[in-house]
């Protein structure tokens, strides 16, 4: 077989082994430089956590959105999503709480969220909702709300 022959079978094959190589290329970079890059990922998972934004390659990450119409345009909602009014919400590391209220003519729907990170990184969470009779909710400025007696 010719050189020339066998570089035109091997064309298909080409984009193939050059991802093979850049893999290999980083595990390699990744092996004697192991220190440092889990020091890059750590400190951005730090970021992402305390909810900064993170730009990478045109992806955001980490961008806290509090209302539905902050969302991009491909998102499509019916009705108003944003019936429920947030409470509060807290944030620690490897936990998040929040508290939603839907205001009723009697009283409030009420919603707890509860998330924790396990060990090995995945969320589990926890959601309570309850009816609470004679109250009603009270904006203290455009985004915050409480609950207070009827």
């Amino acid at each position: 077989m010719k050189t020339t022959e066998f570089l035109e079978a091997a064309d298909g094959y080409v984009p193939l082994v050059q991802s093979i190589a850049w893999i290999f290329f980083l595990l390699i970079l990744g092996l004697f430089f192991r220190k440092q890059v889990t020091g890059v990922f750590v400190i951005l998972k730090k970021r992402i956590e305390s909810g900064s934004e993170l730009k990478i390659a045109g992806l955001e990450v980490g961008k806290l959105v509090t209302k539905t119409s902050d969302l991009p345009d491909e998102v499509k909602t019916f009705g108003d999503p944003d019936q429920l009014k947030l409470l509060f919400k807290a944030q620690g590391k490897g936990w998040k709480k929040s508290t939603k209220a839907l205001e009723m003519p009697n009283g409030c729907i009420v919603q707890v969220t509860t998330e924790r990170q396990s060990a090995d990184g995945d969320w589990a969470n926890a959601e309570a909702v309850v009816f609470v009779p004679n109250v009603k909710l009270e904006g203290t400025d455009e985004n915050a709300f409480k609950i207070v007696k009827q």
